[in-house]
């Protein structure tokens, strides 16, 4: 894994001890079962744990959206606390309470050929994914990227 936290390569994926893979059909490592780590942690509550020393901490809170401080006592608590809001921002940004319902891609031809479009500016450059980045082109040829998903 880089300094930021993307993955290079399934060889990054596989250290990591909360993601199994196994074989697919197709005989190559492709998908991950058990828990989606950055979705299982930032779904957590917030728990200061049992000891009384006073760090200034981060939590996000699937409600709001957003990252909120908390104290951490010092031991304990879970793994819903960072050191910074960018940190804890980077990590789980976009995780709501409840997964998005997961439905098929149904890929559907175009009819006719699209007039030229202007396109909004990419949002890729501004990604900081801790999978790495899905790169995904509409029917007018405009880019979009969000986060890689190792266990989708």
């Amino acid at each position: 894994m880089n300094s930021f936290g993307k993955v290079k390569n399934k060889q990054d994926l596989r250290s990591k001890p909360d993601i199994k893979f196994h074989r697919s059909r197709l005989g190559f490592l492709s998908t991950c079962s058990l828990i989606n780590i950055a979705h299982h942690t930032c779904r957590l509550p917030v728990e200061p744990g049992p000891c009384n020393e006073a760090h200034p901490r981060w939590f996000y809170d699937v409600q709001t959206q957003n990252c909120l401080p908390f104290v951490f006592g010092g031991c304990g608590g879970n793994k819903n606390r960072f050191k910074t809001s960018e940190i804890c921002l980077r990590f789980c940004t976009g995780i709501t309470a409840t997964p998005p319902e997961r439905r098929p891609y149904v890929f559907q031809p175009a009819t006719s050929t699209p007039e030229p479009t202007q396109c909004p500016p990419s949002n890729c450059a501004n990604l900081q994914c801790p999978y790495g980045i899905e790169e995904s082109f509409d029917i007018n040829g405009c880019s979009s990227c969000r986060c890689s998903n190792p266990c989708e």
